[in-house]
């Protein structure tokens, strides 16, 4: 719903002979140049090329041409060779090198058959001629010959379509003309051409550079069927891909859709012979598909330009004639160039949800209306800029213009309550108005189409009041129309506005380009400024117009500014360089207030903020007589209402910004995801919504937390709680805000709030809000007895149910208070209580109701409950034979265990246990069952702390309880608390607690051999456990087992202890049966060791050096990583190489925005530790390297114990040095190793400088620090000696 608004117009005259006929545009310099041909004394064109900025000529060959028809049909500036290469019709390619200063073209070859049509490719590296014969000639950036064919063939090209029968024209279903239409061939004598077709050919490239079409006239056929014009598709190497159908009355014009999805034409209909079936004057511009179907068109508005019978004079047949389309460079509007007999008109047409608008329409000259124009207003050459998408070139016989527009959305902007919401829309002479506020129309439709009286062509500018429901059109001929729309915002079904004309008059002006418009407070007077130009500056009308009219204007020294579109009634001018100047209509001057860094095509102001929005996508902020603040990149749209900036980005979110958080920049706003390349299009604040159009044309309403957050907060302010509510309501907001918001003030006004809200319904609805919330407990209990207590003192029977929900919806509920109010309403207001337990039993589950009324103990009670609900304790209770015998059976049993039978039933353990250990000595076994079912111990203890012998039954019970639970230790000291020694001792056995044991066993008097017996359990089971020294020691002192106690000893490796044992007990012969032999078998075991731990150095070494050898000839395979980037819609082809210092990098703005996917990487990572060829294996081998480093220090300790041992055996001398020896040698191993892997050169270059914002992950060296190897205090100094 955007229009196009004209943004400058620079014109300029040259005072060179001859006719401007082509520009080219250097993207490199940013220059432009123009050709002019002019015709000498001999009768030879003269063409000059033309530099306009500094000015600069070059000389192109002379030709002698057949025709007076421009010669040029190509210019062109070939970016990568840095030259101009120019094509004549009379066969001559030249080419003129920029950068050597040369003022002479060269000739590089010739068509001695001359050349109909050319064009470049659009990346230039590619040249297509239609030469005189008739052929497709394909030509390099340097002019060789790629491919030649003929232009005229029979063949449909490589995309010929295959018919398989169905979907074909004879199986389609053909209305009320039957199937004989199916049967029925296009007569080849109705496809002609138009009378206004030159006969020439044309070519257009699609916007990649992959294909290009060429149309054409085709020969007239040996069976007489006239010329028609076909489209054929070639692709870059000049092969034929497909061939349009032949289409009746279709003209010379052509131009590809930069974007490829479409190719333009235009088609005449009319009763002439060749045109298409249609209305005599139809004129349609129709698209075609790459594969040469149609695919759709639209119908021209030429009305007042047509003409029944053919001129003369200007040889138009019908008035005027088509001659050129064009597409700018994204797409989005398409020119078309149209000849009239006394001036030529540029119309351009946009599209939006399968519709065409024509959205503005010029001429040259300063007239009216464009029937009214100078015969000399034609126009010679026509296109857009290749890179900027809404400049337009407009070339004269003498004169070139440059146009800049810009996308427009225009939008009623007046305060609430009065925010309509108004968009409107141009199309043609009609402006479509849809006020969004009250009725959501998508387009191409509307609420209401305004048709000017004025002028039938498209104003040049349209805006609404600032501060009323007014609208101004102005055109640039200086007609200004202002219109009262009467919108009608009540909703009611009536004419949703009645438009009613204010104001119209002319401006003397040279060209109007802009309009605002403000009604004066407390006055019925309006003001209107405009923004026009009169020559090389700009200019300012003012008028003042409603009970008298006054005009003022102010005469700048600047140009092609633009007026800021206001929220109130002030009026601001913004220069070319960004200066923000303020109007002063009184005194006729600008006092300079603030600026922007750059141009700000669209822009608004309030009393005292600037937004404005840049070609770049970069949004800005000022402040009057304050600095400009860039608010964010890549912004696409915007709008400012009375709290909130709101806009979209490229990177499809929207921002709502609360003013008074803009300025200072605060960190975040709230946002939201919207739909690709969604733009706003109105927000109103009234209705808390915002309207983004979709790329396609559709639109979408969404309601932002902020506005709405916004408006309701605004209504609980002013103590609208009504309003407030039906919002909250409506859009499904938490109605714990009017609690959040100054809980005291609310509080106070509760009664207030029940006046407004007056409704059962929405009270019990706002309670049960307040319920589910995160609300403390005690607010949420001061709330609801608030609320109560004003309930009952207004009117209990129609507040019934509220008063029930303020019980209930507590934290805990408090379902006794709400039952208890049950029975007084059964006393009092018996007519109401079936109602109130049907509601309450709606709003609480009916288990939990019947539940709480049976632990209340009171029988009449749950007997109301069961009889009013369908489903109670699982159990259908619709039948009293059901639920009677239950509540029959509670009723038989003694009081005390009654309530114990119920608390039970009620899962309420405590409570049962102390109502069962109230019921008597007769059911203390079963308490003691209940204790031990449902583990109440503690409880247990508590209830029978003064009877010894019931505590000691707990303690008992306790015990074992730990005991199955296998808490030895724990049961032990139960069990000896309550006197079971012997559970005791088993449990102390059980936790290999031998003193323990043997304590509780001697008190307990064990003879000898139960002890024995206990004693080679325990020692058995401490060998099973490597406690080698408990074991020997249990087996020696309680089972008198030197043998087995020895043997234990050696096997620990307490060979000094097993040595005093054989001594003690006078057994020197176990020396030479145990203890020797398992010295030995020691030394082997560290042997072995030994060798397993140099095998492992060994390859570990040579790993980590391979890796390293990996590392620096393929770090990117070494580091490489899946490129972990998401919410991202394309990558770019240029990518930044990995450097030593990226490597041990990770962004945290990724890493911050993709925690969960971080966390998922992480796991894998670790899962994928010590994989060969990664950089986690690296740091897996340090620290393997690490923990061996460890378990060779062990091995240093126990070869220091098992040295003195060895030395004491006849052959233990030579064994002793022999292990020394080796130890030593892999203690030197293992330091070279550890030396050579830890002391390595930094990754990291000196000269890189970290990011400041990069997290820096630590090497393998820090994140495993260098093992201390023992080097002394473990070997024998006297086995040097010896050696010696």
């Amino acid at each position: 719903m955007r229009n196009i608004s004209l943004l400058s117009h620079d014109e300029h005259r040259t005072a060179h002979k001859g006719v401007i006929t082509a520009t080219t545009f250097d993207l490199e310099t940013k220059q432009l140049y123009y050709a002019s041909e002019s015709t000498n004394g001999s009768g030879f064109v003269e063409i000059l090329i033309h530099k306009a900025d500094p000015p600069r000529l070059f000389s192109a060959p002379f030709q002698n041409p057949d025709d007076t028809t421009p010669q040029i049909l190509s210019l062109k500036v070939i970016s990568e060779s840095r030259s101009m290469s120019l094509i004549l019709k009379g066969g001559e390619i030249a080419t003129l090198a920029l950068d050597e200063h040369l003022e002479l073209f060269e000739s590089v070859g010739s068509v001695e058959e001359g050349i109909l049509a050319a064009s470049w490719s659009t990346d230039e590296s590619l040249l297509v001629l239609i030469t005189g014969h008739g052929n497709v000639l394909l030509m390099s950036s340097t002019f060789d010959t790629l491919s030649e064919s003929p232009l005229s063939t029979t063949e449909f090209g490589e995309d010929a379509p295959i018919n398989v029968g169905w979907g074909s024209k004879q199986t389609q279903f053909h209305g009320s003309i039957g199937k004989t239409a199916a049967q029925v061939a296009a007569d080849p004598q109705n496809i002609g051409s138009s009378p206004d077709d030159d006969g020439l050919p044309r070519i257009s490239w699609r916007g990649d550079g992959a294909f290009f079409v060429v149309s054409s006239l085709t020969s007239t056929s040996p069976g007489g069927a006239p010329p028609h014009r076909l489209l054929r598709v070639y692709n870059r190497l000049g092969e034929l891909q497909s061939t349009s159908e032949g289409v009746a009355g279709l003209e010379s014009s052509l131009s590809w859709r930069p974007s490829g999805n479409l190719i333009a034409a235009c088609q005449r209909f009319g009763a002439h012979p060749g045109l298409g079936k249609g209305n005599e004057g139809r004129h349609d511009v129709v698209f075609f598909e790459r594969n040469g179907l149609r695919h759709g068109e639209f119908t021209m508005r030429t009305g007042r330009w047509a003409q029944s019978a053919k001129t003369a004079a200007s040889g138009l047949n019908y008035g005027y004639r088509v001659t050129e389309l064009a597409w700018n460079s994204d797409s989005t509007i398409l020119s078309i160039w149209v000849r009239t007999e006394t001036s030529d008109i540029l119309q351009l047409w946009t599209t939006s949800n399968y519709h065409w608008y024509l959205k503005h329409e010029f001429c040259l000259g300063n007239r009216r209306d464009v029937s009214q124009a100078d015969a000399n207003d034609h126009f010679t050459h026509v296109c857009w800029h290749p890179e900027i998408a809404t400049k337009l070139i407009v070339c004269t016989k003498d004169a070139i213009c440059e146009r800049t527009y810009s996308w427009d959305t225009v939008v009623a902007r007046s305060a609430p309550p009065n925010d309509s919401g108004c968009v409107l829309v141009v199309d043609g002479d009609s402006v479509n108005l849809t006020p969004f506020r009250v009725q959501n129309v998508p387009p191409p439709m509307s609420s209401f189409q305004l048709t000017s009286t004025v002028s039938r062509v498209p104003p040049v500018h349209t805006f609404f009041s600032s501060n009323d429901d007014s609208l101004g059109l102005v055109w640039e001929s200086g007609h200004v129309q202002i219109w009262h729309l009467n919108i009608n915002l009540s909703g009611a079904r009536s004419r949703v506005m009645s438009p009613k004309p204010l104001w119209e008059g002319l401006v003397e002006v040279e060209r109007l380009r802009q309009g605002i418009l403000w009604k004066n407070p407390e006055e019925e007077t309006w003001t209107v400024v405009l923004l026009g130009n009169e020559g090389a500056t700009d200019v300012i009308k003012s008028i003042a117009f409603g009970v008298s009219e006054t005009r003022c204007t102010i005469e700048l020294d600047s140009k092609n500014g633009r007026l800021l579109e206001p929220l109130g009634t002030q009026a601001i001018y913004q220069e070319q360089n960004g200066t923000l100047s303020n109007i002063d209509l009184e005194n006729h001057n600008l006092a300079t207030t603030s600026s922007f860094p750059n141009f700000c095509s669209s822009a608004l102001s309030n009393a005292d903020l600037f937004i404005g929005l840049a070609a770049s996508g970069k949004l800005f902020a000022s402040t009057p007589g304050g600095e400009c603040v860039p608010i964010a990149p890549g912004v696409n749209s915007f709008t400012l209402i009375l709290d909130f900036l709101i806009y979209t980005t490229v990177t499809h979110q929207s921002y709502y910004v609360p003013l008074q958080k803009l300025l200072p920049l605060m960190p975040e706003w709230e946002s939201r995801r919207v739909e690709r390349g969604s733009r706003i299009v109105v927000a109103t604040s009234s209705s808390m919504s915002v309207v983004l159009q979709m790329p396609r044309g559709n639109l979408e309403t969404i309601n932002p937390r902020s506005l709405v957050m916004d408006a309701i907060l605004k209504d609980i302010e002013s103590q609208a709680y009504r309003r407030a509510f039906i919002a909250a309501r409506k859009h499904r907001i938490d109605l714990n805000v009017f609690i959040d918001h100054k809980p005291e003030v609310f509080a106070s006004k509760l009664g207030l709030f029940v006046d407004q809200i007056d409704d059962a319904d929405f009270l019990n609805l706002f309670l049960s809000g307040i319920g589910r919330s995160a609300q403390a407990a005690d607010r949420i209990a001061h709330i609801c007895d608030r609320l109560r207590l004003e309930l009952e003192s207004r009117d209990i029977r129609k507040y019934v149910n509220t008063i029930l929900t303020t019980h209930v919806v507590k934290t805990p509920p408090d379902y006794e208070s709400g039952l208890l109010l049950l029975l007084r309403l059964r006393d009092e207001y018996p007519e109401i209580v079936e109602e109130a337990i049907k509601y309450i039993i709606f709003l609480v589950d009916a288990d939990r109701l019947f539940d709480a009324a049976l632990g209340m103990y009171d029988f009449s009670l749950v007997l109301m409950i069961a009889q009013f609900s369908q489903k109670v304790c699982l159990i259908t209770f619709s039948d009293p034979r059901e639920y009677l015998p239950f509540l029959k059976e509670l009723r038989s049993h003694e009081h005390f265990y009654q309530r114990y039978k119920i608390d039970d039933h009620l899962k309420r353990y405590t409570k049962a246990l102390s109502s069962l250990s109230l019921a008597g000595e007769m059911y203390f076994q079963e308490a003691l069952e209940y204790v031990e079912k449902h583990s109440l111990y503690a409880q247990a203890f508590a209830l029978w702390k003064n009877d010894q012998s019931k505590h000691n039954a707990v303690l008992n019970l306790f015990g074992d309880h730990l005991f199955d639970r296998r808490e030895f230790d724990q049961a032990a000291i139960v069990f000896r608390s309550c006197n079971e020694l012997r559970k005791a001792m088993v449990a102390h056995e059980r936790a290999r607690q031998w003193r323990e044991t043997f304590i509780v066993a001697s008190e307990l008097r064990l003879d000898a051999e139960e002890i024995i017996l206990v004693a080679k359990r325990l020692a058995e089971d401490l060998a099973s456990r490597q406690k080698f020294a408990d074991a020997g020691q249990v087996i020696l002192d309680y089972g008198k087992d030197v043998d087995l106690s020895v043997t234990y000893f050696s096997q620990g490796r307490y060979f000094s202890e097993a040595k005093r044992v054989c001594a003690l007990h006078s057994r020197n012969e176990l020396l030479e049966e145990v203890v020797h032999p398992a010295i030995e078998h020691t030394v082997s075991e560290i042997q072995d060791d030994i060798e397993e731990m140099r095998e492992q150095i060994q390859k570990q070494l040579s790993r980590v050096g391979e890796l390293r050898t990996r590392k620096n000839l393929e770090p990117d395979a070494f580091y490489g990583e899946e490129a972990n980037i998401h919410n991202v819609d394309a990558m770019t082809d240029v990518s930044t190489p990995f450097t030593a210092f990226t490597r041990y990098t990770v962004a945290p703005s990724l890493s911050s925005q993709t925690s969960k996917r971080s966390q998922k990487l992480k796991k894998r990572n670790e899962r994928k530790a010590g994989r060969k060829g990664t950089y986690q294996e690296e740091e897996y081998l340090f620290a393997s390297v690490t923990k061996l480093c460890a378990r060779f220090g062990a091995t240093q300790d126990g070869t220091q114990q098992l040295l003195p041992h060895l030395l004491a055996l006849p052959t233990g001398f030579e064994l002793a040095r022999d292990l020394e020896a080796l130890v030593l040698s892999f203690q030197k191993e293992m330091q070279d190793a550890v030396e050579e892997i830890w002391n390595v050169p930094s990754e990291i270059p000196e000269t890189s400088e970290p990011s400041p914002n990069a997290n820096v992950a630590p090497r393998p060296q820090d994140k495993h620090p260098r093992p201390t190897i023992q080097t002394s205090h473990w070997n024998l100094r006297i086995l040097e000696s010896l050696s010696e």
